[in-house]
């Protein structure tokens, strides 16, 4: 005689199942917000080298009239923008990605500025994704960025 199975012991693998797909998603979740925090962190370089070359590239016209340039976060924390201050020309901006939101920790007021040879005040960065938040340092005169300890 064939016994199949009982419904308890069906409901008891069923449950089993789930608790296991949860953990496993929750697991995927969280490294695709992290990569989605490192992915930006990555253009934020590249968008403070943008700023360095604005910064150090002669204006249409004149031989030695470099940019003054300005790097800021929009109010609502995702957009950086970089603003030519002399021309009140937008060179460039970047929008942060879904659930991502940044902070300048920089004197004053959260705008960084650009001297003409590319410089600028070291400055801090806290990026905020959905499950954590990533803080780095980038250095005025070299652009290089470090990751600060969580």
């Amino acid at each position: 005689m064939a016994r199949g199975f009982t419904l308890i012991e069906m409901l008891a693998v069923v449950t089993i199942l789930a608790i296991a797909t949860g953990v496993l998603a929750m697991g995927v979740g969280s490294r695709s917000a992290d990569a989605r925090l490192r992915e930006t962190m990555a253009a934020w370089q590249d968008l403070d080298a943008r700023a360095r070359l604005f910064a150090r590239s002669a204006r249409a016209g004149e031989e030695s009239g470099a940019r003054q340039v300005t790097l800021t976060v929009s109010a609502d924390a995702n957009e950086a923008t970089l603003v030519d201050l002399v021309t009140g020309d937008r060179l460039s901006r970047f929008s942060l990605p879904n659930g991502v939101l940044a902070r300048i920790d920089v004197e004053p007021r959260g705008v960084v500025r650009y001297d003409r040879l590319g410089r600028c005040a070291d400055y801090t960065v806290e990026l905020t994704g959905e499950a954590r938040s990533i803080r780095f340092t980038v250095e005025g005169l070299t652009g290089r960025i470090t990751e600060d300890a969580p």
